[in-house]
């Protein structure tokens, strides 16, 4: 069983699953390069995701 699986094998939850996936993929293709720009990527994710949150919950307090 090679680090992957049993990495993935310990693993519970689904999206914590995938997030691995990712992280080995990005380091198979570009080494620790390649897991910078994915953790980049997921940043601005979440940033987007927080601003979007953000704006709904405004809108919902001003429409009050």
């Amino acid at each position: 069983m090679d680090l992957k699986e049993r990495v993935n094998k310990m693993l519970e939850d689904e999206e914590t699953k995938q997030l691995w996936e990712e992280i080995y993929l990005a380091f198979e293709d570009g080494g620790i390069n390649g897991i910078e720009k994915l953790l980049i990527r997921k940043v601005e994710e979440i940033k987007n995701e927080f601003e979007e949150i953000k704006s709904e919950i405004d809108k919902k307090i001003k429409g009050k």
